[in-house]
């Protein structure tokens, strides 16, 4: 593998991706089979369950055959060259999310991926064609753009109290490896969480998983030149030292919060969507996993990182002194900060301050103690 052209690699990539997109589809799609209560009232469930998982696979194999022709062309023309680009990791509910969209209003200094590009454009030629529709309906007053935002507030309304999801908000780029599902988000939807360990752990995660990701990347950054990628992945917090292999001296900012707070929170979320999709909670074993990735994950923080690759942010600090925090950020990345950033960050800032979240839950719900001492 090592001994080919890297122009012609993705020869060697294509078959393997179609293969594992097909092979991960079905071994989880077929663990979900037992996961459903035996009653009549699972019935609609098991069709929304099943309407989405062949949906996400017809469409895995359109965007992959896209991405294989189009990089095909691409390497005609030489390599992208390298960007600077930044990670923001820690385990999920630790403010991940906040410091994202801080950072991501620096539109002049940072480029993220918004989930229309994650689940619909992966390629260059999607991304210019749904640009292209885009200025289109803006021109007739974007009725469609209304009609979107309307469906997504009426669809996902009580979702939003716990993640915001918008097709035009920055999101997770982990979501574009459901392509070849191979993305812990999937685990929302279908199979077993022992299926997603490898990923969670960054053990085994085949080499082709690494090899999208890294194309789908280069793919945003050809539209964005001259800007610092900004991704946002609690999921990858296991994945530092492999990724500091992909890209050319990627940054990590790591996000850190008291796992009395983070797990409640990820429980209660992975709560919500389970009785969306099955009609249940998920089981003390289901949690006991769950909770064991979340230790990992606030723990993974890879020690044979350089201190000048990476910085510990912790989440009292973002909720009380945002500007404070995001000024040590800059320096951090050696990026100078702009006049007009400055001004936008003191009322983002003001907002983060004054910000009080929709998701509700009691801690006491999950016994954490009991998790800690049972299965840990």
């Amino acid at each position: 593998m090592s001994n080919k052209p890297a122009h012609l690699m993705i020869f060697y990539h294509y078959p393997q991706w179609l293969c594992l997109s097909t092979w991960r589809f079905f071994k989880l799609f077929t663990e979900s089979l037992w996961q459903f209560p035996w009653r009549f009232s699972s019935i609609p469930r098991f069709a929304l369950v099943t309407l989405f998982s062949v949906f996400a696979l017809l469409i895995s194999y359109l965007h992959l055959s896209i991405v294989f022709i189009e990089h095909v062309v691409f390497s005609l023309f030489g390599s992208l060259k390298p960007y600077p680009i930044v990670f923001i990791i820690g385990p999920p509910r630790s403010g991940t999310t906040r410091m994202h969209k801080l950072l991501a209003k620096d539109i002049k200094t940072f480029s993220s991926m918004k989930l229309w590009e994650l689940l619909f454009a992966p390629a260059i030629s999607q991304k210019l064609l749904l640009i292209g529709l885009g200025k289109i309906d803006a021109l007739f007053g974007a009725p469609l753009f209304r009609l979107i935002q309307f469906i997504e507030n009426k669809a996902f309304k009580k979702f939003n109290r716990i993640h915001k999801l918008g097709l035009f908000n920055v999101e997770e780029d982990a979501l574009i490896l459901f392509h070849l599902f191979s993305s812990y988000h999937l685990s929302f939807l279908i199979g077993k969480e022992r299926s997603y360990a490898h990923l969670n752990y960054d053990n085994g995660v085949p080499k082709v998983v690494w090899a999208y990701y890294k194309i789908c990347v280069d793919n945003h950054m050809r539209l964005n030149p001259r800007k610092t990628y900004l991704s946002k992945n609690p999921f990858f917090s296991g994945s530092s030292e492999s990724l500091s292999t992909l890209f050319k001296a990627p940054k990590f900012i790591y996000m850190d919060r008291d796992m009395s707070q983070v797990a409640p929170s990820f429980f209660s979320l992975k709560n919500f969507l389970s009785h969306v999709f099955y009609g249940k909670q998920p089981s003390k074993i289901r949690y006991k996993s769950i909770l064991k990735a979340l230790h990992f994950w606030r723990d993974a923080l890879a020690k044979d990182l350089s201190k000048s690759m990476t910085l510990r942010a912790g989440f009292k600090e973002l909720t009380t002194e945002p500007v404070n925090l995001i000024n040590k950020i800059y320096q951090f990345m050696g990026i100078n900060m702009s006049a007009e950033y400055k001004n936008n960050l003191m009322g983002e800032a003001q907002k983060a301050k004054n910000y009080k979240s929709e998701h509700r839950y009691l801690s006491t719900s999950f016994d954490l103690d009991s998790l800690n001492s049972k299965y840990l």
